[in-house]
Order: structure tokens, then sequence, then C-alpha cells
């Protein structure tokens, strides 16, 4: 079967790049990154009460942390910075903070 696509061309409804048609937001400067995303919004109220829906996903939430290594999308992230928190935030030291953070324009921006 011959493709009428490739992945350098679009990816589904978004039109972006798929698999090795995304180019690197790390070292590829020079071309667009061919990235993209596409975001589907629903309104549950047409499907179930809020309610319900919140009940379902607190038992969703519930079988996944009951599985002993699973977590949530986030979760690391989200136990990370109450950590951070806890214990006072991140300490820098003088230097960090009167630093310039650009010494000349990042490599993406065009002079």
């Amino acid at each position: 079967m011959e493709r009428s696509w490739s992945p350098d061309e679009d990816a589904g409804c978004s039109g972006a790049g798929i698999s090795h048609g995304v180019r690197s937001m790390y070292s590829d400067f020079e071309n667009p990154g061919n990235s993209g995303q596409l975001l589907v919004a629903i309104d549950i109220n047409t499907l179930m009460p809020l309610d319900t829906f919140y009940d379902r996903m607190e038992f969703l939430i519930g079988a996944i942390r009951d599985c002993e290594g699973v977590l949530l999308p986030g979760e690391t992230r989200w136990r990370a910075r109450a950590e951070t928190e806890a214990a006072g935030g991140i300490r820098l030291d003088e230097q960090s903070i009167t630093a310039k953070v650009w010494t000349s324009p990042p490599p993406w921006q065009k002079v």
C-alpha cells in the first residue's frame, strides 16, 4: 500500500510532523520544529452529570494509586515541588541572583 503522506508533512488533525518528522528543539535552531498539538474540549455535562464524572475520576485515581510504582502524570513534579517548598525554596547565591542569563541573544533569536 502506498502512502499519500510522509512523516515530515503532517500528523493527523494538527498538521504537524510525527516521529522523525519533528525536529529537535535542542539542536536544530535553523528550521521550524514541525511540532503541533490538537486540543479537544468536551463538555462533560453532555455525557453525564459533573458529580458523576468527578466520582468516576476519583475512583480511577484511587485505582491508579493502589498500583505499586504507578504514578499519575505530573505526580513526580508535584512531589518535588512540595519538598522544595517545605525546605524553604531553592537557595541561590548572590552571584546566581545577579548574573545575566544571556550575554548575547539566545540561539533561536535571529539578529
